[in-house]
């Protein structure tokens, strides 16, 4: 991932040199002191994927085209307290009620326009705000294995994009760089 968003001078022109020269757009590891820290703060166990993501890279200077950091552990919080203006409006606006398999729909089968704003109360930014999008964790929506869904939430989406997990998310950001260095703009979610 680091090397497909560093041939893209524009974001290079972003990182330290350092980062560029070593062509990782990580930082160091959290500590396990660090990473049970942050789940006392929000009093939840972190699902697997990303406590593991948390233990290679505390945070990553820049996560895709589309995504800007993702945070450490200290910037890490919820939702509602980061952006709480972004929540606002979905308050206001009626809620459709989805039925537990049309809110499961991953994928192309999924309709992003269409997701239970009351999930934004929990949700858990673990991203900083680029380019008017933010990544989320759904502690509200998991999966036997404990993962937590993840949100792909934009200004400009109708919606939410719904991953089942951290690593999910992190795949089809993945999938879409590759798309696009091959200028096949076909890609779907």
């Amino acid at each position: 991932m680091s090397s497909l968003l560093l041939e893209n001078e524009d974001i290079a022109a972003e990182l330290t040199d350092k980062a560029v020269q070593e062509e990782w757009l990580g930082y160091p590891a959290a500590t396990k002191a660090k990473v049970d820290e942050l789940e006392k703060c929000i009093q939840k166990k972190l699902p697997t994927s990303y406590r593991g993501f948390l233990m290679v890279s505390n945070g990553w200077r820049r996560t895709s085209f589309f995504l800007g950091k993702l945070l450490s552990t200290r910037q890490v919080d919820y939702f509602r307290v980061r952006n709480n203006d972004w929540i606002e409006p979905y308050r206001c606006a009626p809620e459709e009620d989805l039925s537990a398999e049309e809110h499961l729909a991953y994928g192309e089968e999924q309709d992003c326009a269409s997701f239970r704003a009351a999930y934004l109360e929990q949700a858990i930014q673990i991203s900083d705000e680029h380019d008017g999008a933010v990544v989320l964790l759904n502690p509200d929506v998991s999966t036997t294995t404990g993962e937590w869904e993840a949100w792909f939430l934009a200004s400009w989406l109708p919606g939410a994009q719904r991953h089942p997990s951290f690593w999910d998310l992190m795949q089809t950001e993945l999938q879409k760089m590759h798309s696009l260095e091959n200028n096949d703009c076909s890609f779907d979610d």
